[in-house]
């Protein structure tokens, strides 16, 4: 098959989030030998760019009013309409990734009438995060349920997801499918698992400093471990992100400068080798439409715990990994993260339709795209 992906945004070499998505699913279907190609826009240059990695074609679209514009990309309006006609005449199916983004909507609407069979995935969380984001979500709405009603199929990575889509919009349950996001197992668990200090609890968060993450309410647990017990906690914060100065503001007023390890992006090997060092991983985020960090971590080996909220409460039936209430009480998450500690933890076996290779993924992705273009 030939599929074509379009992304607002695309970085296999940093591999996160929606980009790990369509890397690991895009160059497992190329090795298979289907021809891959992801279209996605270039919003730092002029000039559109292609290039092959692993296999997977990769045109860049020169967009670089995109970013202010929340996506929307005259150039990939051009290009669709002069120089992507071939490629769309030549695609067996397309695959579109992002709701928060309006160049999904601009794409569904461009290629609505291409008689090819349109994929969404959309990452959905329900509303914006800020007050602003929350409005603009809402207005948002509308024009949402039209671009719902012109694709083929919505794929969600979590019944939660799935769940919120139907509440929010004219959706059955044919429209909507669920496939759970993979991981890389052979690589982290090529690591070997080190043994706890009694005196040092190391922590760790992956992701993006934003306020909806709950970084912060992991920083007021350290607080009341360092005030009421004799072990020290250190946080290796992995990931950047705007919410970054509040957290340091956090941070000096508790007194723990000293504690944070500020690590932002790292190469994978690295990230894999950090899951295996840390005592307890948390993710303690508002709203998640999966959580892919967690299933990373557990499949590490590392106690999780996660706010009982959205996609992340999925996770608390796995072995090894704890929900709290959101947002947490700093007593009753610091008690947690000793008691985790201070435990011989059996972490997995797993759900496998929770937890799985990308290989899994790619298989029930293959058959979804033969699925559509057959019917």
């Amino acid at each position: 098959m030939k599929i074509l992906t379009i992304s607002p945004i695309y970085d296999p070499k940093r591999g996160l989030g929606v980009s790990k998505v369509i890397k690991s699913v895009n160059e497992n279907l190329a090795l298979r030998g289907h021809q891959c190609t992801v279209l996605t826009i270039n919003g730092y240059s002029a000039k559109n760019v292609e290039e092959i990695i692993n296999a997977v074609e990769i045109k860049r679209v020169s967009s670089p009013w995109a970013k202010r514009l929340y996506g929307i990309s005259w150039g990939l309006y051009n290009y669709i309409n002069t120089d992507g006609t071939s490629l769309l005449k030549s695609v067996d199916v397309v695959h579109i990734h992002m709701y928060h983004s309006l160049l999904s909507l601009e794409s569904i609407y461009l290629l609505r009438s291409c008689g090819k069979p349109i994929i969404f995935t959309p990452y959905y969380h329900g509303t914006g995060h800020t007050p602003l984001k929350s409005l603009l979500h809402e207005l948002y709405k509308r024009p949402a349920n039209r671009m719902f009603n012109n694709v083929d199929k919505v794929i969600c990575n979590s019944d939660y997801e799935a769940k919120i889509l139907r509440e929010h919009f004219a959706l059955s349950h044919a429209d909507i499918g669920v496939i759970p996001l993979g991981i890389d197992f052979q690589e982290i668990t090529s690591y070997i698992k080190k043994a706890n200090s009694r005196r040092k609890i190391s922590l760790l968060f992956v992701g993006r400093l934003v306020e909806h993450k709950g970084v912060q309410y992991i920083l007021e647990a350290m607080h009341h471990i360092k005030e009421n017990y004799q072990v020290q906690p250190i946080l290796d914060i992995v990931g950047s992100g705007p919410y970054k100065i509040q957290l340091e503001k956090v941070a000096r007023v508790r007194g723990l400068e000293k504690d944070l390890v500020w690590s932002g992006f790292v190469p994978l090997e690295e990230l894999w080798r950090k899951y295996k060092e840390a005592d307890v991983f948390l993710l303690l985020s508002r709203l998640e439409s999966y959580g892919l960090v967690v299933a990373e971590a557990l499949a590490s080996g590392t106690p999780s715990i996660v706010a009982d909220t959205s996609a992340l409460s999925e996770f608390i039936g796995e072995t090894g990994c704890f929900g709290v209430d959101y947002p947490p009480d700093p007593k009753n998450l610091a008690d947690l993260i000793l008691t985790i500690h201070k435990s011989d933890i059996q972490v997995g076996p797993f759900d496998p339709n929770k937890i799985r290779t990308w290989d899994k993924v790619a298989d029930e992705y293959q058959e979804l795209y033969r699925e559509s273009c057959n019917r």
